[in-house]
């Protein structure tokens, strides 16, 4: 048995989220929709050219087709993974090469994964820095996605974490 390094840890969980979330977003989506729930959904960034809610395996399809059309490749590296009951919290370095350009960004990415019945059922990226893909791919967001940002309130995988790591620690529960 090994030691538990503090979160719950499944043993598969980097290479199932390599190739279901990160690497295989590029290869296309019926390749991998078994990974999905059917009701999935993946709330991308209201800044980047994707922006928007992609509910269910056809919209979820679309994002990816729409994704490999603004980039010609995507790479992941130093993929860190942890779960947390439902919830697996992933974060790398992106390398992407943006298809008409050809410009290279490379920066810090991480993604919040809630898993339902071994299948993931939301996802919520965060993109270090949304303005240098932005500029890789020609695309100028609105100054009301801009404004969103501000508004817009946190991800309920985080915030409903966070109430459940604080109610621990209120109760003396670790």
């Amino acid at each position: 048995m090994k030691p538990n390094s503090g979160s719950d840890r499944h043993p598969d969980a980097d290479v199932r989220c390599r190739k279901g979330v990160h690497e295989i977003r590029w290869r296309g989506f019926r390749r991998i929709a078994a990974i999905f729930h059917p009701d999935v959904v993946v709330h991308e960034p209201a800044t980047l050219p994707h922006a928007g809610d992609w509910q269910g395996h056809a919209s979820l399809g679309r994002l990816f087709e729409r994704m490999n059309r603004s980039w010609s490749a995507m790479n992941v590296a130093n993929l860190r993974a942890a779960l947390d009951g439902g919830t697996l919290f992933t974060s790398c370095t992106l390398t992407a090469t943006a298809r008409d350009s050809g410009l290279t960004i490379e920066q810090p990415f991480a993604e919040v994964l809630k898993i339902e019945d071994g299948l993931v059922i939301e996802g919520t990226p965060f993109h270090y820095d949304t303005a240098s893909s932005c500029a890789a791919l020609g695309h100028q967001p609105s100054i009301a996605a801009c404004a969103q940002l501000t508004r817009r309130d946190w991800p309920s995988a985080i915030s409903s974490s966070a109430r459940r790591s604080t109610a621990s620690l209120s109760s003396g529960n670790s």
